[in-house]
């Protein structure tokens, strides 16, 4: 059966990201509710990123971190670790410890957003 379309998706959804794992031969996952936002304000957060690495052309490792957690911030709103609060702190080291989560988290947003799901 098929799912109910609305007229008003709901605000936020469950995605499930696989994040490389240093030393790890599978990757980790991680879930996080994240906002859904329309094609226009996703493709602001693109430009966002992209408008600060052409302002930044020699970034610092620790700026381009402080940016690519400001970017998550507007996305995600929540994630499963539970007893680790979803703050700006954390949230740079979460990129810190996992370099590949930002564009992870990219990937997997924008194969939601404008995924072809095949009929089974």
């Amino acid at each position: 059966m098929a799912q109910l379309l609305n007229f008003n998706p709901k605000p936020t959804f469950k995605l499930t990201v696989s994040v490389t794992v240093p030393g790890e031969e599978q990757p980790g996952e991680l879930t996080l509710t994240v906002k859904h936002m329309k094609p226009a304000l996703w493709e602001a957060l693109h430009k966002e990123a992209s408008d600060w690495m052409v302002a930044n052309t020699e970034p610092t490792t620790e700026g381009l971190t402080a940016m690519q957690a400001d970017i998550m911030l507007k996305l995600v709103t929540g994630w499963a670790w539970a007893k680790v609060e979803l703050n700006h702190e954390n949230m740079v080291a979460t990129l810190e410890n996992y370099p590949t989560f930002y564009p992870a988290v990219m990937a997997a947003y924008g194969a939601e957003l404008w995924a072809v799901r095949a009929k089974s």
